[in-house]
């Protein structure tokens, strides 16, 4: 998961590097399942959308478990 977190911290220069790595962990934690192959790509794509709500909304939304802003689906 540290490429998936170099890369989101490369696309979103201006946040935080703790907020894009909130929001990967938060990802990763959705996603369970015995199929672990494709997690990385699931996890990047999941905390991408995160990560591009919380810019959207104007600012470093708060990307902590149970957050309603970037856990909903």
């Amino acid at each position: 998961m540290a490429e998936v977190q170099e890369r989101l911290e490369a696309r979103f220069p201006d946040l935080d590097p703790s907020v894009v790595a909130a929001a990967v962990q938060v990802a990763a934690a959705g996603i369970t399942g015995p199929v672990r192959e494709y997690v990385p790509l699931l996890v990047e794509r999941a905390a991408r959308e995160r990560l591009n709500r919380a810019v959207a909304g104007g600012g470093t939304a708060p990307v902590a478990r149970g957050s309603r802003d970037l856990t909903a689906q």
